[in-house]
């Protein structure tokens, strides 16, 4: 499955905020940092399953793949778009009627009630929206906290290849994250 970002709010951190943290009083590493940033939200968006910026997201996916619907990759989801079915060069959108949004557990999943229509499907897509409620400032300062400490734990520790760099995150991260993820289930 391919997922991608037709658009995204603003980061839960920021540049300013980094170096801040990490006493840097120059820009000669901003580009490095922003992409330390969007790495590290993106880990930890991983590891929690949730997304921690808002995001409209567009998933492609193949026939083999599909199996009875999509696996929506980050929650919260609150509204699909769109589900299309592409059969023999034909694009067909399907109504709300004709799939069904659940979630279990973490998981959200889009179902296409009509298995037929995927017999016959070369690909298919979704777009949803992935956000949170209307809480203005939905990350917690500790998620925040654990964001900030990953970017700075990426840029202390680059050019590292060592499998300490390459297995591991520092445990105080960990522990955020891990706690974080609990609250979330």
């Amino acid at each position: 499955m391919k997922y991608t970002i037709l658009e995204s709010n603003e980061e839960p951190v920021t540049l300013e905020q980094i170096k801040e943290w990490l006493v840097i009083d120059h820009n000669h590493h901003d580009e490095l940092l922003n992409r330390l940033i969007k790495a590290s939200i993106r880990y930890v968006e991983n590891f929690t399953g949730m997304s921690v910026v808002d995001r409209r997201w567009k998933i492609k996916t193949t026939p083999a793949e599909i199996g009875t619907g999509f696996i929506l990759a980050y929650n919260p989801v609150i509204s699909i778009d769109s589900v299309e079915i592409d059969t023999h060069g034909e694009r067909v959108e399907l109504t709300d009627d004709q799939y069904v949004f659940e979630v279990k557990e973490t998981n959200s999943f889009i179902v296409v009630l009509d298995q037929t229509i995927l017999r016959n499907a070369q690909d298919a897509r979704a777009t949803f929206v992935v956000e949170f409620t209307v809480d203005p400032n939905p990350v917690s300062d500790a998620l925040r906290h654990g964001i900030i400490m990953m970017v700075a734990w990426y840029y202390e520790n680059r050019g590292d290849t060592s499998d300490t760099y390459n297995n591991h995150i520092p445990p105080e991260v960990a522990a955020i994250l891990e706690s974080e993820r609990k609250a979330f289930v």
